[in-house]
């Protein structure tokens, strides 16, 4: 997780990126996430991501879905609005609306 909190805001961030930082390979890499986390490389990646954002959220340090999507290395600003929706179940706007 810190590797991955080391560069949260880079959208290029990929598994291969883990491998080198941990000297491994990248299907070492894969198993030892997938064992030690239930879930894959990707998905720990955004679900890191996804709790990063909802701890700046719950300290009002965004203002705009603009600003929380390049926070957690995503460039489009429609796919993360609908990302957020499909995880959180509500709208990234009525959150900043809260």
């Amino acid at each position: 997780e810190d590797l991955i909190l080391k560069r949260i805001n880079d959208p290029h961030l990929s598994v291969l990126d883990l491998a080198d930082e941990m000297a491994a390979s990248e299907r070492k890499v894969y198993r030892m996430i997938k064992k030690i986390s239930g879930l894959t490389p990707y998905e720990l990646i955004k679900e890191v991501r996804w709790q990063f954002l909802e701890n700046y959220l719950r300290n009002n340090k965004v203002r705009t879905a603009t600003e929380a999507a390049q926070l957690i290395g995503m460039n489009n600003v429609s796919s993360f609005a609908a990302q957020y929706e499909k995880r959180f179940g509500n709208s990234f706007k009525s959150v900043l609306e809260e």
